[in-house]
């Protein structure tokens, strides 16, 4: 299935690198860049080519097709849960890695009217499209992740009259 692409997270980091400057088609440059194991940029830059988003031009050079794959929004998965945890997972190694200089990690807490998460979800898919549109806006020289989580701390009370799902 095309999702098992959603379950690794260097499968669209790798996208990503292939569409910088200085990108090269080879697996162990890959892995050097991205802090992984070169079987896994080997494994994902097939699984990527057979799914046609990056393509072999005749030099034997890799780049990107263009296409996107794009997921059913709000549609539970395991492929994207997993890719939500690896997110999560990865934020932790990398906050104790980067320099402040080259990373952001802000939260707040905060009280909420729980049926506006709708719009704030509709809120947040546009400051990203945003944001990333103006990160690409410069050089194409780094691989970013941009991870937002709106979650609630709060568990569910049910009322006498409320039918628990």
């Amino acid at each position: 299935s095309h999702l098992s692409v959603l379950s690794e997270w260097w499968y669209f980091a790798t996208i990503a690198l292939a569409d910088t400057e200085s990108f090269q088609s080879d697996p162990k440059w890959i892995a050097e860049r991205l802090g992984i194991r070169i079987r896994d940029a080997r494994n994902a830059v097939e699984r990527l080519l057979q799914l046609g988003l990056l393509e072999r031009c005749e030099n034997k050079k890799i780049r990107t097709t263009g296409k996107s794959l794009t997921t059913t929004f709000d549609v539970p998965s395991t492929f994207i849960r997993r890719n939500h945890i690896q997110g999560l997972e990865l934020a932790a190694d990398r906050i104790q890695e980067i320099p402040v200089e080259e990373r952001d990690y802000s939260s707040v807490t905060f009280y909420a009217d729980r049926s506006r998460v709708t719009e704030a979800k509709r809120r947040i898919e546009n400051f990203r499209r945003e944001l990333v549109a103006y990160l690409e806006g410069g050089k194409r020289d780094d691989v970013y992740r941009l991870q937002v989580q709106l979650l609630p701390l709060t568990k569910r009370t049910h009322s006498k009259n409320e039918v628990k799902s």
